[in-house]
């Protein structure tokens, strides 16, 4: 019985010892379990920005190949139509033909960027290259007035964004109210006289407030543009 007795608690004794070092070691324990939830946390966080990273990489190459293609293109298209008009009247058949095919490949392009700032928004020289954000624009601008006026908005938030300039932003709108028969806005847009050669700006709305309006978007003062083209100005 005696013996008994001892055994028994010598049982309790060792399940005592075991429960009191497994006691002092869970902090411990929990520490670690801690610690590498963080690192699988962080090591899922990097996971994330490399692939955000990648799949930047991957559009930036596919937009970037499509825009140097619209670049060609449209390069040889002017070049084409140049010649054509130095070799024969403006109003040529062979001029008409390389024009008509000029207005076609402008029309595939306008769906194609607009596919593109659809997609991804604006993109800046950063993530395409500067020439490839120029294109870009120029799309935007040589469009017909519907798709001008939809981008106008992206375009004047790409310009506080840095990711366009703001002289092309200013050009678009400024060329925007002229064929629509309205005053400038930024005092981009020159006419010059086709006997004397004279320069002048086109009619600007509110002149007094043009300089105003050039800072709000990061243009130099207009008296700076009228000297650079050689005109007069004097508000």
């Amino acid at each position: 019985m005696k013996k008994n007795l001892l055994n028994t608690l010598f049982i309790l004794s060792c399940l005592l010892s075991i429960f009191t070092i497994g006691y002092c070691l869970l902090p411990e324990k929990r520490n670690l379990t801690i610690e590498n939830k963080l690192r699988e946390l962080e090591h899922e966080e990097t996971y994330k920005k490399d692939e955000l990273a990648n799949y930047k990489k991957k559009i930036n190459d596919i937009v970037s190949q499509q825009l140097n293609e619209i670049n060609a293109i449209n390069q040889t298209n002017i070049l084409l139509l140049v010649d054509a008009i130095k070799t024969n009247a403006s109003n040529s058949s062979e001029v008409q033909k390389i024009y008509e095919m000029k207005c076609y490949n402008d029309s595939i392009h306008i769906a194609k960027v607009t596919s593109i700032i659809n997609k991804y928004g604006w993109l800046g020289a950063d993530r395409i290259g500067a020439q490839n954000n120029y294109t870009l624009f120029t799309v935007i601008q040589n469009s017909d007035l519907k798709t001008q006026s939809k981008f106008l908005t992206v375009m004047e938030n790409a310009v506080k964004s840095g990711t366009l300039a703001p002289e092309n932003y200013a050009i678009l709108v400024d060329r925007k109210a002229v064929v629509e028969h309205q005053k400038q806005i930024f005092g981009t847009q020159i006419t010059a006289n086709m006997n004397t050669g004279e320069k002048k700006f086109v009619t600007i709305a509110e002149r007094k407030n043009v300089n105003e309006r050039r800072q709000e978007i990061g243009l130099k003062p207009i008296e700076v543009y009228a000297l650079q083209n050689n005109i007069k100005y004097e508000l």
